[in-house]
């Protein structure tokens, strides 16, 4: 039997069955699960086999039904397996957000505390600098105080000085005085290497001898005499020194008299003194 004569309306199944298990599994309006072509096929080899088309409808309602159901488990399969990638891909991006974020997560953490850290550290620094400045005031404040009472003590003890060294020059002679205040003494210098020079330095240490006297006798009464604080002489320089009090308003005219008056006694003693050898 070619295909001209072929009668395909007579070999179409009720499609009942057909359409509500198409309907069932989801396919589309147009869509059988199988091509017309293969259906056509399929009805002309049961035609050639000798079937009657009541078997062959049922055949074909059958092979259709098992067709839709494997096509759509296929699908299924198709689907299940494109979720399961979907997931996957899902699950690694959020295992992948999740490690992203944990690492932000962490990195603020980290940042918090080093922040937190740094704030302390600042806190420390301030307390301690506090502190120290605490420390610094208050031994500054000591310190001026134990330097107010070191300035108090020098006052009274130097206004105890000034009263005993006042007390002293009221009442000790003023050679004393010398001894214990030089500071309060001008001393004048004159030569005397006019009258000495002379005479041989033999000569000279005897002459001086005569003029000062035993244990220096006569400059001691010379300086009490005067009112002087000291009367030195200098063998090496043949000068001598003569030391008043600055609050001594006589000093010029004294240190005048004593340097004409030592010299003339340097004078007499060295005559005396070669008058002597001479008429030895």
């Amino acid at each position: 039997m070619n295909s001209a004569s072929r009668q395909p309306l007579m070999l179409i199944p009720c499609f009942q069955g057909v359409l509500e298990n198409k309907a069932r599994l989801g396919f589309s309006k147009l869509e059988l699960g199988v091509s017309w072509w293969s259906v056509e096929e399929f009805c002309d080899a049961c035609i050639s086999s000798g079937m009657d088309e009541d078997t062959i409808n049922k055949k074909l309602s059958r092979c259709l039904i098992k067709t839709q159901k494997q096509i759509a488990l296929k699908k299924e399969q198709v689907k299940a397996e494109e979720n399961a990638g979907t997931r996957a891909k899902a699950e690694e991006k959020a295992k992948a957000d999740a490690m992203a974020k944990a690492k932000v997560d962490a990195m603020a953490k980290a940042k918090a505390k080093a922040e937190a850290e740094r704030e302390a550290q600042i806190v420390k620094d301030v307390e301690i600098y506090a502190r120290a400045q605490r420390r610094a005031y208050l031994k500054a404040q000591e310190e001026e105080k134990l330097l107010a009472e070191k300035e108090h003590l020098l006052k009274l003890f130097k206004n105890a000085e000034e009263k005993k060294k006042k007390i002293d020059i009221e009442n000790l002679p003023t050679w004393k005085i010398y001894s214990k205040y030089p500071d309060l003494f001008e001393t004048y210098r004159f030569s005397v290497s006019s009258v000495l020079e002379f005479y041989t330095k033999e000569i000279i240490h005897e002459i001086m001898c005569l003029v000062i006297g035993n244990r220096g006798y006569y400059f001691k009464q010379w300086t009490a005499h005067w009112d002087a604080g000291s009367i030195m002489y200098n063998k090496e320089t043949m000068m001598i020194d003569v030391s008043f009090l600055k609050t001594d308003e006589y000093r010029l005219s004294k240190i005048k008299t004593i340097r004409t008056f030592i010299k003339k006694i340097i004078k007499e003693n060295g005559l005396k003194l070669v008058l002597t050898r001479t008429y030895d």
